[in-house]
C-alpha cells in the first residue's frame, strides 16, 4: 500500500485493503483476445494481404480494450483503518471518498452466483446524513465485511 501509507493519520492502523477482483475483467480480457485472434490470425487467412492494415489496426484494439481492463483494476481500491473508510477510484483523475468508521451506519455486500463462486461482490458503505461509497466487483467482500465489524468494535 504504498503512499496510502504517507495518507494516515496519527494512531491509524490498516486492517484491510481490497481491489477490484480480475474475475470482474474477463469479459474485457476475452474480448480483446478475440479481437487479437481474428485480427491476427483468420482475416489474413481469408482476405490475404489484401487489408493489411485491418490487421494491425484489430490487434491494436485488443491491445487498447487489455490495457483498459488491467487499468480498471488498478484504479479502485478501498482501504478500511480503524478510523476510516477510504475508496478511492481513478487513475488521471482520482476520487477519493472517506467515511468515518464511527459514524458509518451499515456495510452492505452484494454478490450474485458468480460472484460467490468466484468470491467477488459489491460493497455499499452507508454514512449517517446520506454518505455512502459503492463499489462492484471488489474481491474477497466477505472478508472486508468481518474487517469492518472488527474496526467498529475493537474490544
Amino acid at each position: 500500500m504504498s503512499n496510502d501509507d504517507n495518507e494516515l493519520i496519527a494512531n491509524e492502523k490498516v486492517h484491510y485493503v481490497g481491489r477490484v477482483s480480475l474475475w470482474t475483467q474477463t469479459y474485457w480480457f476475452l474480448a480483446g483476445l478475440v479481437m487479437i485472434v481474428v485480427f491476427a490470425f483468420w482475416m489474413p487467412m481469408v482476405l490475404g494481404n489484401r487489408m493489411a492494415f485491418m490487421d494491425k489496426i484489430g490487434i491494436g484494439v485488443g491491445l487498447l480494450i487489455w490495457i483498459a481492463a488491467y487499468f480498471r483494476y488498478l484504479s479502485i481500491k478501498i482501504v478500511l483503518t480503524n478510523k476510516r473508510v477510504i475508496v478511492k477510484s481513478g487513475i488521471l483523475v482520482r476520487r477519493t471518498n472517506e467515511l468515518n468508521i464511527h459514524k458509518t451506519e451499515s456495510l452492505q455486500v452484494e454478490q450474485s452466483i458468480v460472484g460467490q463462486m468466484f468470491n467477488y461482490g459489491s460493497v455499499i458503505v452507508s454514512g449517517t446524513g446520506g454518505d455512502h461509497a459503492l463499489i462492484h466487483g471488489i474481491s474477497n467482500p466477505q472478508k472486508l465485511r468481518r474487517a469492518f465489524i472488527e474496526a467498529q468494535n475493537p474490544d
